[in-house]
Order: structure tokens, then C-alpha cells, then sequence
């Protein structure tokens, strides 16, 4: 196999890194069969990963609160004392969870996209267990927000 052998992959600012496959029927003379480059190769698969990972995020966060309100409306109807139920709904507490902003940008992408409708911030902090203020800071960095502006601005928000 000789450097002619390999496609043209053009860019001064990267290092060329390449995933090759060669059938090596004949051990004489290897042949290339394809070739790519890892990034396009591997991006698809971590981003099926992070996307997975968001959503069984938001699933339990719905999950607890759900079992959170059943126990809830037991109470209102009469089910429990009051500290019973505050005993109860202690164990569906969680304190808010952190994510770094880059993160927390793609999280909120991948719920806009799933959704497919205007969320606003403390929607986007209840899905994902996260404080509201470190959504709105997460959002003021996030680049598609300008492009898509798919977040719904609450009073007292700031829009930029």
C-alpha cells in the first residue's frame, strides 16, 4: 500500500487521524478498502451515547417526580399525617445536580430536539435536576439558542 493509495484529506490545522480498513487477502499486497476520518467516525456514535444518557436523565427526574405527586395527592385525600408524608417525600428530594456549561448546552439541545417545543428555563431545570440559574448561564453561552431560539423568556429573564 503506498501513500497514493490513501484519499485526499486536506487541512493545515489538524493532524491527518485516520481509521483505515485493509483487506490483506494476498499478504504481498494489502489493499485499501476505505478510510476515514476518526472524528466522522466516532462523533455519531458518542453523541447516541450522550443523547441515551440525557434522556434516561430526564425519565427518572420525571419518574421520581411523578412518584413524588402520587404520594402527594395520597396526603391531600387524607392519607397521611403531615409529618408522615414530609417523612415520604424526603426520600423523592434531591438537591440539584451540577453539569458544566458545555454540557448542560447539549443536554438542553437534546431536549428541545426530542420535545420539539419552547421550553423555558425552570422547564429545562425540573427535566434536568438542575439549578434554574445554572440553566439560564448554561443558555447565555449556547450558540444555537440565537439560531433556533427555542427558549421561551420568563419576566425578570434576560434575553440575549
Amino acid at each position: 500500500m503506498s501513500q497514493r493509495d490513501l484519499p485526499e484529506y486536506t487541512s493545515s490545522e489538524e493532524p491527518l487521524d485516520l481509521l483505515l480498513r485493509i483487506r490483506n487477502i494476498d499478504p504481498s499486497t494489502p489493499e485499501l478498502v476505505s478510510a476515514f476520518r476518526t472524528k466522522d467516525f466516532i462523533t455519531p456514535f458518542v453523541n447516541l451515547y450522550f443523547e441515551n444518557s440525557v434522556l434516561r436523565t430526564v425519565l427518572a427526574n420525571q419518574w421520581r417526580s411523578y412518584k413524588y405527586n402520587q404520594e402527594y395527592i395520597k396526603f391531600l385525600l387524607g392519607g397521611y399525617k403531615e409529618e408522615e408524608f414530609l417523612s415520604i417525600a424526603g426520600k423523592y428530594a434531591l438537591p440539584f445536580g451540577h453539569i458544566d456549561n458545555e454540557q448542560l448546552c447539549l443536554g438542553v439541545s437534546v431536549i428541545l430536539n426530542a420535545l420539539g417545543q419552547t421550553l423555558s428555563s425552570s422547564d429545562l431545570s425540573f427535566l434536568l435536576n438542575v439549578d434554574p440559574a445554572d440553566v439560564n448561564t448554561a443558555l447565555e453561552s449556547c450558540s444555537f439558542i440565537t439560531k433556533y431560539k427555542e427558549i421561551e423568556y420568563k419576566e425578570g429573564d434576560e434575553k440575549k
